[in-house]
């Protein structure tokens, strides 16, 4: 049941399907791809990010934050452009994936002592800037 916006209650519905649930949708914020498409493919890295959001939102995901891996700053600009782009598209009307929220940069701004299996020639920041 429904109070203006917000779910007031749940509760069964005489001949429902059993054995379903009806739950808000998953929010993602940390995701490389999924469906065989990794958000950093590129050229095309937002026909790569709405593939991922189709992918997730079949699964239950509604929206999510795409997630760069360290790469040099031309990549990572690519990636933020497209799924800024997409983000934007989101903005204007339904789209045919999850809704894209903004952009989960994994790398390069990391302590190279814990950049964890990042390569190390991109992760600028030392770990005395993070004291």
């Amino acid at each position: 049941m429904l109070d203006g916006d917000r779910v007031a209650a749940v509760r069964a519905r005489a001949g429902g399907v059993p054995d379903r649930w009806l739950v808000p949708g998953f929010v993602d914020l940390h995701v490389h791809g999924g469906g065989g498409a990794d958000v950093m493919d590129g050229p095309e890295q937002a026909a790569a990010i709405a593939a991922v959001a189709a992918f997730h939102l079949a699964r239950g995901t509604t929206a999510l934050c795409p997630t760069t891996v360290a790469r040099p700053w031309p990549e990572l600009a690519r990636t933020v452009a497209a799924a800024g782009a997409l983000a934007r598209a989101d903005d204007e009307g339904p789209r045919a994936g999850a809704r894209v929220l903004g952009v989960h940069l994994e790398g390069p701004f990391l302590a190279p002592a814990r950049r964890g299996a990042q390569p190390d020639a991109l992760a600028p920041i030392d770990d005395a800037a993070l004291a």
